[in-house]
């Protein structure tokens, strides 16, 4: 939310909050990313709709017939920033998570080994 008011206009810090919000009732970062990939679909729909529409002439003037997008644009920045930073800090909880329990497996890991290696190897067909 902060990097939204931040970056992009104060009433887009009010847009941040739903996906916030979902972020942190699920306690998940996929719905920002989620979110990011369908604004890239709806904004890409809407620049191929209105050039197919207003037939804008292809110079380096071009972009400036969709400035109005370009806060949705940084939204979409915003959001791919939150999932992936959130996504590793994420990571980092579930694999300190792990490898408390992998102490835990390593004993039986050893005993399914012990088992494997007492199979009779002597038979030519093996």
């Amino acid at each position: 939310v902060a990097a939204a008011v931040l970056v992009i206009a104060p009433t887009w810090g009010l847009v941040a909050v739903v996906p916030a919000a979902v972020m942190v009732l699920t306690r998940r970062s996929r719905p920002a990313a989620l979110a990011a990939a369908v604004a890239v679909g709806v904004l890409g729909l809407l620049v191929a709709w209105r050039q197919r529409r207003d037939r804008y002439f292809p110079d380096a003037a071009w972009p400036g017939n969709f400035e109005d997008l370009h806060r949705a644009g940084l939204f979409v920045v915003v959001l791919l920033l939150a999932g992936t930073v959130f996504d590793r800090v994420d990571r980092a909880a579930d694999d300190s998570a792990d490898d408390d329990s992998a102490d835990d497996d390593s004993v039986d890991d050893r005993d399914v080994d012990d088992q494997d290696s007492a199979i009779d190897t002597s038979d030519p067909a093996r």
